[in-house]
């Protein structure tokens, strides 16, 4: 069996050495020496300001980019020594913005998720469509199997793109912000499907939040990025702190836990008004 395919068959980290990438020479860069390692069976929050450089580190982690400096490696073997279809039956992909293809069907579009997988002549088979119904039934939108893209809601959208993703059947899943479009009860719906996904079918979630709170409640691990570098990487409870989000984020924090709950929540303090008589 070669690397690659005991790596498909028992996926154990994804990492970065080094990484920089500056795409435009007169600013900063967008990544700088980023050094991270992610393991298997974890569900990773990926958070930082806007352009603090994690969508720059989803891309080329999944070699959408490739890295100036550094490299990617995945269980010690250059990311480049992968075939395009190998690297989609390892890792699924949900991103912020992805052309969905209006001219197909919800169940079409899901279908598509299936593509490293199919056979010569790409004709789905029963596994196939067994994987999408599965996805779909999952993520809620079962019921919008034969509507066209083009009349969804952004939510609707997003759910759909996570159903094409579930039925990728990978046993790693890589989401950028996938419920930024999303009202609170399919937040938590989607983000409880990867949960399930992570804790009861073993599959490595890395998952790019903004909100805080969310990345509290579902992530065991945390990779903290601002200003193209690695803040702070490593379980949720040791990362996820008010002094240190303060400095990341430059607003101050205060921890809240809710009676009866094992949580704690965080809510931003807003500066005070000087201008206030």
């Amino acid at each position: 069996m070669s690397t690659r395919e005991r790596f498909l068959d028992s996926p154990g980290s994804i990492s970065t050495e080094k990484l920089f990438w500056q795409p435009d020479p007169n600013r900063p860069p967008v990544l700088d020496s980023v050094d991270v390692s992610l393991k298997s069976g974890h569900f990773y929050g990926i958070i930082g300001p806007n352009g603090s450089g994690k969508t720059s580190l989803i891309r080329h982690l999944l070699r959408l980019i490739r890295a100036e400096k550094g490299r990617v490696t995945i269980n010690g073997t250059d990311i480049s020594e992968f075939r395009r279809r190998e690297i989609a039956r390892l890792i699924s992909y949900v991103p912020q913005k992805v052309e969905t293809g209006i001219a197909f069907s919800v169940g079409e579009n899901v279908m598509m998720g299936r593509n490293p997988h199919l056979k010569w002549f790409g004709f789905p088979e029963k596994e196939d469509r067994d994987a999408v119904f599965s996805a779909m039934r999952a993520t809620g939108v079962e019921d919008l199997i034969d509507s066209q893209m083009s009349i969804l809601s952004g939510g609707e959208t997003q759910r759909v793109l996570v159903a094409r993703s579930v039925a990728q059947e990978c046993p790693w899943l890589f989401l950028d912000e996938p419920v930024s479009n999303l009202d609170i009860y399919h937040q938590f719906a989607v983000m409880d499907l990867l949960r399930d996904l992570n804790r009861k079918e073993g599959k490595t979630i890395v998952c790019v939040l903004h909100d805080i709170n969310l990345a509290a409640m579902y992530c065991d691990r945390i990779v903290m990025m601002n200003n193209g570098g690695i803040v702070a990487d490593g379980a949720a409870s040791d990362v996820l702190r008010p002094e240190l989000l303060e400095r990341v984020y430059n607003v101050a924090f205060r921890w809240v836990e809710p009676p009866g709950e094992s949580l704690r929540l965080f809510v931003p303090i807003p500066k005070p008004d000087r201008s206030a008589p």
